[in-house]
């Protein structure tokens, strides 16, 4: 238990910062216009676009209203949350463009 108690007063130590609020909100300004353009060059499928498309335009819709009233915590979780689904559709487009024929998430062939 000796190990246990160790790795846990380890962790509970561990320190992290959190960037200013006006960091996270430039990021989220930036990766917001990353991602619509992506969507447009990628189009939704049709007729229900799949779970990752409802995602970003969740993000994109609930991030357009963050303002400096927010906290520092809430709008770092906010871009890290818009990079990662910006990150997704970022591999989607390379593949699309790179392999035009190859079958995508959405099930659609290119």
């Amino acid at each position: 238990m000796g190990v246990v108690r160790l790795a846990t007063r380890k962790a509970l130590v561990l320190a992290f910062s959190v960037p200013p609020a006006h960091a996270s909100l430039k990021a989220i300004e930036e990766l917001r216009g990353h991602l619509e353009m992506l969507l447009d060059a990628v189009g939704a499928p049709s007729p229900s676009p799949p779970a990752m498309f409802r995602e970003a335009e969740w993000l994109l819709r609930i991030t357009a209203q963050e303002g400096p009233a927010a906290t520092p915590y809430h709008l770092w979780e906010r871009a890290k949350a818009l990079a990662g689904v910006t990150r997704k559709f970022a591999g989607l487009y390379e593949l699309r463009i790179t392999r035009p024929n190859a079958p995508t998430t959405t099930g659609r062939v290119g």
